[in-house]
């Protein structure tokens, strides 16, 4: 295979394999070493000093040959461990690489495959160059070394346990795994922090029952070692037995269960310890009260007096008690106080334990908590995954950046378009109020109270200045644009990301807010400043030349014969009267209108051609703020989509092909 996805696990390791051209990794199934499901316990086997077995293997054969244990030594959970201060822990890790790539089905090793390896979010840089080490001295290709909360987002997200609407909203992926507990905080598709407790992990608790099983067995401890097969009861069957424990109240929290362990002496004699009845209270009990035994205390002795640990941690290394759930509660009130969290996913292998979705739920506040459908495989699955979403990446950008200018151009013509739209609406509906209520209705007082167009003109405009309707019809229609705008750049945006192969599409960042609150700021002078537009030349369109023609003759003639009530408004007054020559503006508008000028019929003519030219200037004004804007919005535009290709990851290019469950199902 080309490329090879390996979660080096504290328990248990995984190995997922994919092809370049693959659209999904599948397990690799190591032959005799591995169980059905791909599992390969991190474990091995020496007889008189050499390296014999792994795996289950390894574990099943310690176990059937008690005669051999004086020349066998069985070694677990030494991952966490290896660092240059231990030297032994890496001569294992070394081996255990050895024989797991002898074990790997033939041909799965290619002269150019690539090898993904996870390491925890919080390690010392030199434990990363120590494991690969490891890895180059056991034969395998030099690895790439990835986060394994990093991996485990990608495993999620294409598993459904992450879906597309919480990409939206803060994301918190809690792995919680036999030697480590990491986790990842995500928001808008983005990485916020990545981090974790190195010391927290599960075999804490595989000590803690076997501490368990010695206090209800008093004589175990002596037995098992007189027996030379400590070790395995306690990190072997201890181990399985947890679990087992915690598979039982995942179904029911209620249970009370009784726990065996069962091994043979050096003379094949069968031996037998027994946890009767045990319950959750009683272990969350003898949880909070833990005191590490000599034994973990000596595989963690090079943690001591580290300045990297948490007090917690510091605490327990000191033989002193501290409480596990507690400790994991307050890994969890570190991450709140970065960031409040909308959803948990829970993975790793120790995340099923019937406290770990309690604890979230009362740090978090929130039932939103699901379990990965690969909870023990998320790791190996999406490291096998990253280097094939990695490439697609790389290629994708470079085609959307060569694609961007073009793409801007087009978003922000529709832009315009719907900008230029709202506000003729605006414009439109502006006029109509001004007509009918601000114009009209001081021409049906004038009719009674026979005014001067002069007073006319200063009534209307003192009704357009105090009229607040004119601008909540702007903000509402510019409000309306900015909802369009943003709703159809989203559109489009994720349109062309998705036809170009980018499938979890990030929030686009880009707010029209401002383009339409100064498009109302500038509007607001302009609306404000309606009574210098040219309102007489209005007036002495509809109303001037009836009183030249009233002031001329009694007979109420114009030279053209045509009667005053056919002039109102028409284009012989407009292209002016020898009356208006005659007597002038200013004469004219300071004579009292008689009233049949301003009857019914004339106002409506008034009010249309105040409607009329209302409207043009208006959206004439629009028209020069709109040009301006829009120059800064296509630069916003541009911003915003160079932003967004910045920030596209490996995660944008994720096929979601199924789902999750909540957790405790």
């Amino acid at each position: 295979m080309k490329i090879l996805g390996i979660d080096l696990g504290t328990s248990n390791t995984y190995i997922y394999g994919a092809y370049k051209s693959s659209t999904a990794p599948q397990p690799v199934l190591p032959p005799r070493v591995s169980a059905p499901d791909g599992c390969v316990e991190t474990a091995i086997l020496y007889e008189d000093g050499s390296p014999l077995l792994i795996g289950h293997l390894a574990e099943s054969e310690y176990y059937a040959n008690p005669g051999m244990r004086a020349r066998r030594s069985l070694r677990c959970q030494f991952k966490p461990e290896i660092d240059e201060e231990n030297a032994e822990a890496v001569g294992w890790m070394t081996d255990f690489l050895r024989m797991l790539r002898e074990a790997l089905p033939q041909d799965t090793i290619e002269p150019d495959s690539q090898i993904y390896v996870g390491i925890p979010a919080r390690t010392r840089e030199s434990f990363g160059i120590q494991l690969a080490h490891c890895f180059k001295d056991a034969g395998w290709p030099a690895p790439s070394l990835i986060k394994e909360s990093d991996a485990a987002m990608i495993s999620c997200l294409q598993s459904g346990a992450i879906e597309l609407d919480d990409l939206e909203h803060s994301l918190l992926i809690l792995d919680f795994g036999g030697g480590t507990c990491d986790f990842t905080l995500a928001e808008n598709s983005n990485i916020l922090h990545s981090g974790g407790d190195r010391l927290l992990g599960g075999r804490l608790f595989d000590d803690l029952f076997f501490q368990l099983f010695c206090r209800q067995n008093p004589q175990l401890q002596e037995e098992v070692k007189a027996d030379n097969c400590e070790y395995y009861v306690h990190w072997v069957l201890c181990k399985a037995e947890k679990e087992r424990f915690s598979k039982i109240l995942q179904k029911d929290v209620d249970s009370a269960v009784s726990l065996h362990l069962s091994w043979y002496d050096a003379a094949g004699t069968q031996k037998h310890a027994y946890l009767h009845e045990l319950t959750w209270q009683q272990v969350v009990s003898a949880a909070e009260s833990y005191v590490a035994s000599e034994a973990l205390l000596g595989m963690l002795s090079q943690y001591a007096n580290r300045g990297s640990l948490g007090a917690v941690a510091e605490e327990m290394l000191q033989g002193r008690q501290v409480g596990l759930i507690s400790w994991f509660k307050d890994v969890l009130y570190d991450i709140r106080r970065q960031k409040s969290v909308d959803k948990v996913i829970l993975t790793g292998g120790s995340s099923g334990w019937f406290f770990t979705s309690e604890a979230v739920r009362d740090v978090f506040g929130t039932d939103n908590i699901v379990m990965s459908p690969r909870t023990y495989e998320d790791i190996a699955f999406g490291l096998a995954l990253y280097p094939m979403l990695l490439h697609t990446h790389l290629k994708i950008k470079d085609l959307l950046e060569k694609q961007s200018e073009d793409f801007c151009l087009r978003v922000a013509d529709l832009a315009q378009g719907i900008f230029e739209k709202h506000t003729k609406m605006a414009a439109k509906t502006c006029a109509e109020r001004i007509a009918v209520k601000d114009i009209l209705s001081v021409l049906e007082a004038a009719q009674e109270d026979r005014k001067t167009v002069e007073e006319i003109e200063r009534e209307i405009s003192e009704k357009i200045q105090n009229d607040s309707g004119l601008l909540a019809i702007v903000q509402e229609r510019t409000e309306a644009a900015r909802k369009e705008i943003e709703r159809e750049l989203r559109l489009q945006f994720s349109r062309w990301l998705r036809e170009n192969g980018v499938y979890l599409v990030p929030r686009l960042n880009f707010s029209a807010r401002t383009l339409s609150t100064s498009f109302f700021d500038a509007v607001q002078v302009k609306v404000s400043r309606l009574t210098l537009l040219n309102t007489m030349d209005v007036m002495a369109v509809a109303v001037l030349p009836g009183i030249a023609a009233l002031a001329i003759g009694e007979k109420m003639l114009l030279t053209t014969a045509e009667p005053v009530s056919a002039v109102i408004g028409g284009a012989a007054a407009f292209a002016g009267t020898w009356a208006l020559g005659k007597f002038g503006k200013n004469f004219l508008r300071r004579q009292k209108l008689p009233k049949f000028l301003l009857n019914e019929k004339n106002r409506e003519k008034i009010t249309a051609k105040n409607r009329e030219y209302i409207e043009e200037i208006l959206e004439q004004s629009f028209q020069e703020i709109r040009q301006d804007l829009m120059e800064d919005a296509r630069g916003k535009i541009r911003y915003s989509l160079k932003a967004l290709l910045q920030r596209l990851t490996v995660l944008n290019h994720i096929r979601v092909e199924r789902g999750a469950s909540p957790a405790g199902q």
